[in-house]
């Protein structure tokens, strides 16, 4: 007869709450190193676009290249603001009680999903109507409501 060995309990990382679920320590701690990454970029970013390119001197060519630039770096700061909000917002749902439901099933999302994309909020499947839905426009009456046949958590 073989005895296991007791193995202490795993404690959440140093600056973890205490209320965070065992099973999403691993989901907590690598939202929060994604959200301070996202973060310190976002800041570099600010940095980036902080004012528009003014480049007395530079020809019409080089101008319209700065001013590209600075398009883009705006689009990229907006993207980035987008993602550090779904990633506190994922960071509230394990602190609520509500991460790893699908917030329109209600239904528990696959742990490989979660594992994928740790702030996700919706099965593969209604996520995917989601996005039909927005690229088809307010007016075509997608409906995110479960397909016949799927059933709400209870």
């Amino acid at each position: 007869m073989t005895t296991r060995a007791k193995f202490p309990q795993a404690s959440p990382p140093p600056g973890l709450p205490g209320g965070v679920p065992r099973k999403w320590l691993w989901h907590y701690g690598t939202l929060l190193r994604l959200r301070d990454l996202l973060k310190s970029d976002e800041l570099s970013r600010y940095t980036e676009v902080g004012s528009p390119p003014d480049s007395p001197g530079a020809d019409f060519a080089e101008k319209g290249a700065d001013e590209f630039d600075h398009q883009t770096a705006l689009k990229r700061l907006a993207v980035d603001e987008s993602a550090v909000r779904e990633v506190v917002a994922a960071l509230d749902r394990i602190l609520n009680g509500t991460y790893g439901a699908c917030e329109v099933t209600g239904s528990p999302i696959p742990p490989e999903r979660l594992r994928a994309v740790p702030w996700c909020r919706h099965l593969r499947e209604v996520a995917e109507r989601i996005e039909k839905a927005a690229a088809a426009g307010p007016s075509s009456g997608a409906s995110l409501r479960p397909q016949s046949g799927a059933k709400p958590a209870s």
